[in-house]
C-alpha cells in the first residue's frame, strides 16, 4: 500500500506542468483545509513522503516560494538518525499529523522516556489522542507500594510485654520486659511446679510391718 499522510493531497501531481511536487499554492490550500496544523507538521509531512520515495523524482520537491515563505527555518524531522533537537518528536509524527499511540510506542522502543516523548512531541506542535495520552500517563504513574505484613502478638512469637499490659489490654503481674517467646508453659508463666517428694512416697510404713 503506497505511503500517504496529511500532505499527500497537495502535491502538484494533477499539474503536468508543475516542476515541484510542491509549490506556495500546496501549502495556501494545505492550511485553508487544516488551519490546526502548524508549518511544522507541514514539513515534516512533506519529508516523510520523500523519504517513503513517493513523491515524483522527476520533480524537485519544493519550489523556491514555498522554501523561503514556509519551509526555510521551520524545524523539521532532521536527517535519518539525527533528530532535530528543535523538533525531536518529528521524525515520530504519526501520518494524520500528530503523536498516536503508534508514534508514542516507536518514541519509546527508540529509548525516549515518557516525559522526552510528550515534551518533544508538544515542540513540534502535535498532541497526544486519547490512546497515546492514556498510555503517557500510565507511564509516569508510580507503582502503588505492596503493604507490608504486621506480625499478630502472640506467647511463641518473641513479642515483649508492653508496659505491663498483656494483648487483650489486661494489666499483668510480670515485671516490664519480661519475654513471652519461652517457649513452655512454666517459663512462660514464671512459675516452676514444686517437684513431688519421690523419696517419701517409695519409702515403707514401719507401722504396717
Amino acid at each position: 500500500m503506497t505511503y500517504t499522510n496529511i500532505a499527500s493531497a497537495y502535491t502538484t501531481a494533477g499539474d503536468p506542468n508543475a516542476k515541484y511536487n510542491f509549490n506556495k499554492h500546496s501549502w495556501t490550500l494545505f492550511n485553508r483545509d487544516n488551519p490546526h496544523f502548524s508549518k511544522k507538521q507541514f514539513k515534516v509531512a512533506i519529508q516523510q513522503l520523500q523519504q517513503a520515495g513517493v513523491l515524483d523524482s522527476s520533480r524537485g520537491y519544493a519550489n523556491e516560494k514555498l522554501k523561503a515563505d514556509v519551509l526555510r527555518g521551520t524545524p523539521g524531522m532532521g536527517a535519518p538518525g539525527s533528530p532535530n533537537p528543535k523538533n525531536p518528536m518529528g521524525q515520530f509524527q504519526g501520518t494524520g499529523g500528530n503523536f498516536g499511540l503508534k508514534s508514542y510506542t516507536a518514541a519509546k522502543d527508540a529509548g525516549y522516556a515518557p516525559q522526552e516523548i510528550y515534551s518533544g512531541a508538544l515542540m513540534g506542535d502535535m498532541f497526544l489522542p486519547e490512546g497515546a495520552m492514556a498510555q503517557y500517563m500510565k507511564d509516569i504513574t508510580p507503582l502503588p507500594l505492596e503493604p507490608k505484613e504486621i506480625p499478630l502478638p502472640g506467647t511463641q512469637t518473641g513479642a515483649h510485654n508492653v508496659n505491663n499490659y498483656s494483648a487483650l489490654g489486661i494489666r499483668s503481674p510480670r515485671p516490664e520486659g519480661w519475654d513471652l517467646n519461652t517457649g513452655g508453659t512454666t517459663a512462660a508463666f514464671g512459675r516452676p511446679k514444686k517437684p513431688k517428694n519421690t523419696v517419701n512416697a517409695l519409702s515403707i510404713n514401719p507401722v504396717t510391718l
